[in-house]
């Protein structure tokens, strides 16, 4: 795209290749950069690899420039860069020693030197503020949004009544505590459960582990498009979101949105910022029984039916979050 000339004769560089992603950061980056004005494409390679530290085009960048990256990344520049930290799980659950490094080394020192980092949640602020402990950092909360053109409609078709329909979205990385949907599956025993996951291979592992009584009743959906991904919330009766932590909790969203209700752990506190008192939250994030009973009690419960929907919805939207993007770069350039 063209390049967009600031105050300061620099130009702002963005990290589109995010947008290429099937992800939460992907979704985030393909809907806000199509909402910002002009910029730069950044090039080359992928953006969670730690060879992108060295990204030619961001070391031939001056001071006067910026790079905003829609995720997590950094690398060596003379420019600031404007990261979107969705959730801090490289520091827990995904912790290493190279990830912790990594945002010692690069994230950190980029945010401190950018005085501004942005975040989707105020869970994930509270977090990153924790991690940062200096004042002198802005972190901005954009948000997540929700289009209907880009997942359709505002609320789901109705269906025939039949076997329960449940619905998983996500990576199985350890924080998303996928075999609990499992267990639940387990203990709804008419019911058949869709997985959307680009990790395939490890919902066969992770079934078989779990055990019995699964056969045939798991249907995973690998690398889908917005319009596949529509019809499985239209016909889910129930979104399971078993995690322990989330920075957002996009599916949450998009599920409610479409009038799909949603269970997760009262104790993700992300989850319940998101879900804004709509959803079905379970007091024991290892308790399966305590799963499969919340399932089964937010099937035909609605949340688009709760008074309070039309409000909750109100908040969300794809072009308010790009405009907090826009604000941020555009404050950054002014300085």
């Amino acid at each position: 795209m063209a390049r967009m000339a600031s105050r300061r004769s620099g130009e702002v560089i963005v990290d589109a290749r995010w947008a290429r992603q099937v992800s939460g950061i992907g979704r985030f980056a393909r809907e806000v950069l199509k909402r910002l004005p002009a910029w730069s494409e950044l090039r080359a390679g992928e953006p969670w690899r730690a060879s992108d530290i060295v990204n030619h085009q961001r070391i031939s960048l001056g001071p006067g420039d910026l790079v905003f990256s829609p995720g997590y990344n950094a690398g060596l520049t003379r420019a600031r860069q404007l990261l979107t930290l969705h959730d801090l799980m490289h520091l827990g659950s995904e912790r290493s020693p190279f990830k912790l490094s990594y945002y010692r080394s690069f994230v950190r020192p980029a945010i401190m030197k950018a005085g501004v980092a942005l975040t989707v949640s105020e869970a994930s602020a509270r977090e990153l503020r924790g991690w940062l402990c200096d004042d002198r950092v802005d972190v901005r909360v954009v948000g997540n949004g929700y289009d209907a053109r880009s997942i359709g409609g505002d609320v789901r078709r109705k269906r025939p009544p039949s076997r329960p329909r449940l619905l998983y979205v996500g990576n199985l990385k350890t924080h998303k505590n996928f075999p609990m949907a499992l267990r639940v599956l387990q203990r709804v025993v008419d019911a058949r459960l869709d997985v959307v996951t680009s990790d395939a291979s490890q919902v066969v592992r992770l079934t078989r582990e779990v055990g019995s009584n699964l056969e045939g009743r798991i249907t995973v959906h690998s690398m889908i498009d917005d319009s596949a991904l529509t019809d499985l919330y239209r016909s889910a009766d129930v979104l399971l979101i078993p995690s322990r932590t989330e920075g957002f909790g996009l599916p949450a969203l998009e599920a409610q949105m479409m009038g799909v209700p949603v269970v997760y752990w009262e104790g993700c506190a992300a989850l319940a910022e998101v879900t804004g008192g709509l959803a079905h939250p379970v007091p024991d994030a290892d308790d399966p029984t305590a799963w499969a009973q919340a399932a089964v009690d937010a099937i035909g419960a609605s949340p688009s039916a709760d008074p309070r929907f039309e409000a909750w919805k109100a908040q969300f939207s794809w072009d308010k979050t790009a405009a907090r993007v826009g604000q941020a770069i555009e404050d950054l350039m002014e300085v």
